[in-house]
């Protein structure tokens, strides 16, 4: 969905924290763009072969329901393990995530 020739959602800031050694905490803030509010309907994530989300590692599950509206800031988290057995080329991949939107 776009809005005024933006998407409804642009990332903001993403930031990775090693915590261990080999996790690492993934932060993604996402700005809303849109006049309408709406609802997350889903989302998922995928990294570079070198992550994975660890079983437990989605901290996102309290933004079902919730509404936002323009202007309003979304914070996803992820905790993930690092595969230390990973090619070269593993490496240069985008990570990407999808976020899917309900209106009301």
């Amino acid at each position: 969905v776009t809005t005024l020739d933006r998407p409804a959602l642009t990332v903001s800031q993403s930031d990775a924290y090693s915590y261990d050694d080999d996790h690492v905490m993934v932060s993604v803030t996402l700005h809303c763009n849109t006049p309408v509010p709406f609802f997350l309907k889903e989302w998922n994530v995928n990294f570079p072969a070198l992550l994975k989300v660890a079983d437990d590692g989605d901290l996102n599950q309290q933004m079902f329901g919730h509404a936002v509206a323009e202007g309003e800031e979304l914070f996803f988290g992820f905790k993930c393990i690092r595969n230390k057995l990973v090619s070269s080329s593993d490496i240069d991949e985008e990570p990407i995530l999808h976020v899917i939107l309900e209106d009301d």
